[in-house]
Parts: C-alpha cells; structure tokens; sequence
C-alpha cells in the first residue's frame, strides 16, 4: 500500500502522534467494537465515534487508489488479526495492570493531599510545580511538548484536556491527559527532573491508603 503513505502518515500524525501503543489500542478497539460496546462508557463511546469519524475520512482519502473498500478492508484486516493474537495473549496481565494502580493521595515535596484519580494527581503536580512557576512554562513546553500547549491542539494527547493556568503574558496553558497512567507517571518523573535542572526541588509520591505506587525519587 506504498501509495497510501501520505494519507496515512497524515492520519497518523494528527491521531496517533508518538505513542506507538496506539496502533495496537487502534486493533484493540477495532475488534471489541465487533463484539458489542456494553463495556464501554460515555466517554469511551465519544472517544471511539471521533476516532472512527477520522479513520473514515482515511479510508475514504485512499480507496480512489484501490478497488474499493473491500481491497483495502482486507489488508486492515490482516494486519488487524496479527495484532489481536498478542493483545488477547496479554490481556489478563494488563487488565492486573489497570486494577494495581490507584491512587488517592499525592504528596508533593513532604505536603500530602487527597486526590481521586490519576489524571486529578497528574494536574494538581504540574499546577505546583509549574503554575507557581510561570516564568518556566516557555522552557518546559520546548523540553516536552506532549505535555502543555498554547496552541488550540486536539491531537492523541490533547483529545482530554484542561486548562492549567495562564502565564505571564496570559495567555492559557493547557495540560494534555489522553494517556495512560503509566504514561502519567512518566510525565511527572520528567518534569521533576526539569525542575531539579532549574534548581526546584521537586519530589513526588502517589499513594493509594498509604501504599506508595509512585515515587519519583526511585525511578
């Protein structure tokens, strides 16, 4: 399908941007559809009625280069079923994964305070660390740009997301949230290490009843 690399790269960037775990979420989804959509939620079903809305538009972008949709159906769907054997392998362990991690306090440089989800603990950290830092905001967007944006941006990362503050210009800083929470995790472990390069301390825990998940100290 060598014809179709510029309709895909474009679709890719603008959907799937730099996670490669999104191609097997994209096979992922693409297979439960087929079974029912009883396990989804509100949001879930939002999520997946934009991202198919895009893949349409794809799909329609490049079925001039093929004999119809059938021919281009049946290459999705080879690559599709390979994917599903290595995701159907592993979903008791990732489903493991997503039930070990919950979190319901952050303690940010020794000052505890009780939080519901990862995506609230995720924010009130970049709001302490960065809100209360503005004059850093420029640096920290150009040290990792997935993260906070002053652009109208609704790509892979920015699908969810909420205003952080307004910096110094006042202009709005939006923090991206469509990730996981692993990739959260992440997220903070870097912005900690800014921080210190920028001589702030900065040490994060996650806890769940006093259980520590995450400690930006040990990774």
């Amino acid at each position: 399908m060598e014809q179709d690399i510029d309709a895909l790269a474009d679709y890719i960037g603008n959907e799937l941007v730099y996670n490669p775990r999104a191609y097997k979420r994209l096979a992922n989804s693409f297979f439960l559809i087929e079974m029912g959509m009883d396990d989804y939620t509100e949001d879930d079903i939002k999520d997946i009625i934009k991202a198919l809305k895009k893949f349409d538009s794809f799909m329609s972008r490049i079925s001039e280069k093929h004999n119809g949709r059938d021919e281009i159906n049946k290459h999705l769907t080879d690559v599709l079923q390979m994917t599903s054997i290595t995701s159907v392998a592993a979903s008791d362990e990732k489903t493991e994964r997503k039930k070990a991690i919950k979190i319901n306090n952050v303690v940010i440089n020794d000052n505890g305070s009780d939080i519901d989800t990862p995506t609230n603990a995720i924010v009130k950290v970049y709001k302490e660390f960065l809100g209360k830092n503005k004059e850093l905001i420029d640096s920290y967007i150009e040290y990792e740009r997935r993260m906070l944006t002053k652009e109208d941006r609704h790509d892979a990362f920015f699908r969810n997301r909420q205003e952080l503050c307004k910096d110094n210009s006042g202009n709005t800083v939006y923090i991206g949230l469509s990730s996981s929470t692993s990739d959260k995790m992440t997220f903070v472990g870097k912005l900690c290490k800014f921080m210190k390069c920028k001589d702030k301390k900065a040490h994060v825990i996650w806890k769940y009843n006093d259980e520590v998940v995450y400690d930006s100290e040990q990774r």
